[in-house]
């Protein structure tokens, strides 16, 4: 096939790494891709396979106003529609709300199936009034709208026929690097944002960090809040660390004994199924949507309250204290983990796409 893939960018995200390691799969399967983005490829944060043509239409630049938004907007539709109708692709594959739209939109008279995938939760992630309606108009011309859990396979049947939906999770690469030795060290990792919860990390370590004083919290990752959440911890306690962004992450859960995922929201969390492959003793909130279909609670990890910051203390405080239960889940994370290898879940992508392509 010939295939295109978009989103925004290719900086640092949970979704940029998924749809990258996609289209270097499809790359190795033999199919044609190529990748466009709002941004320039100078701001890429993950590799594509060299034989992938890399296009950037350097379109990202905020909007002042909500006139200029649509001017904006509009510029992002006919540089797309340029790009798909010079290159024809049997399929578009796109991933991200906003980004959906603008790639539906300018396919429109052209012929191409588009498969757009979700990344986030959207009934918890606001987009405007205006996206969100622009999403449900537009997602009844996708070929196929793909999820990643089927909490939000429910939400999108209220959208479009079941028939056009499929749930493909993330994947994960499995680590035969873990060390029985890890140091005693709480891992957090993602953007800081509202939704990641690191404020409720940050308040439920300090309320157990004195009854262990050679533990610490490690929280990785860079954001909007970064500053915030600096000024909270040095409030809270003195043993959290912010190391900044974890290139290798895989390294960092593979030699730390626990991890905390304290989301409000999820779509499907990519460091947390990284963390259950590497061996770390995961402990979760138990929010939509991921958690709950990764972690089974007490035997691949701890689910807890969501929104909490008293429930992830509870939860924190158990897993230090117990050596045993630590290990217990760290061995049953990892063969949890084995569920989302990469083949299978990269060819899930791959049969999706040829059944779009043949709608054609």
């Amino acid at each position: 096939m010939n295939i295109v893939c978009t989103s925004a960018s290719l900086a640092l995200g949970g979704a940029e790494k998924a749809l990258s390691g996609i289209a270097n799969y499809l790359c190795e399967q033999g199919h044609e891709v190529c990748f466009i983005t709002q941004t320039s490829p100078e701001t890429d944060r993950f590799s594509l396979d060299p034989r992938i043509e890399r296009t950037g239409l350097n379109l990202a630049e905020n909007s002042r106003s909500f006139v200029s938004g649509i001017a904006q907007n509009l510029k992002r539709i006919r540089a797309m529609k340029r790009e798909l109708h010079d290159r024809n692709p049997d399929v578009v594959l796109s991933f991200g709300d906003k980004q959906n739209v603008l790639a539906l939109a300018a396919s429109s008279g052209l012929s191409i199936p588009v498969v757009v995938s979700e990344r986030t939760d959207p009934r918890h992630h606001r987009i405007g009034r205006t996206w969100n309606a622009l999403r449900k108009f537009s997602y009844r011309k996708a070929a196929f709208v793909v999820v990643q859990t089927r909490s939000v396979a429910n939400w999108a049947s209220r959208i479009v026929a079941p028939s056009k939906i499929r749930i493909i999770p993330n994947c994960v690469e499995s680590s035969p690097n873990c060390s029985e030795i890890r140091e005693q060290a709480v891992v957090g990792m993602g953007r800081f944002s509202e939704e990641k919860g690191f404020d409720l990390l940050i308040d439920g370590f300090a309320q157990i960090a004195d009854r262990f004083p050679n533990w610490r919290l490690e929280i990785y990752g860079e954001g909007p809040l970064e500053a915030n959440l600096r000024a909270r911890a040095g409030r809270a306690h003195s043993r959290i660390a912010f190391p900044g962004v974890a290139f290798q992450p895989k390294q960092v859960f593979e030699s730390h004994a626990v991890f905390a995922l304290p989301s409000r929201y999820e779509g499907f969390p990519n460091a947390l199924l990284e963390a259950m492959s590497a061996g770390c003793a995961v402990i979760a909130a138990d929010c939509p949507s991921g958690p709950r279909e990764m972690i089974r609670h007490r035997t691949d990890g701890l689910l807890i309250e969501p929104n909490c910051s008293c429930a992830l203390a509870r939860g924190l405080f158990e897993l230090l204290d117990d050596a045993a239960l630590r290990a217990s889940l760290s061995e049953s994370s990892r063969a949890s983990a084995a569920r989302f290898d990469p083949n299978t879940i990269h060819s899930k992508w791959e049969r999706t796409l040829k059944e779009a392509a043949n709608q054609r």
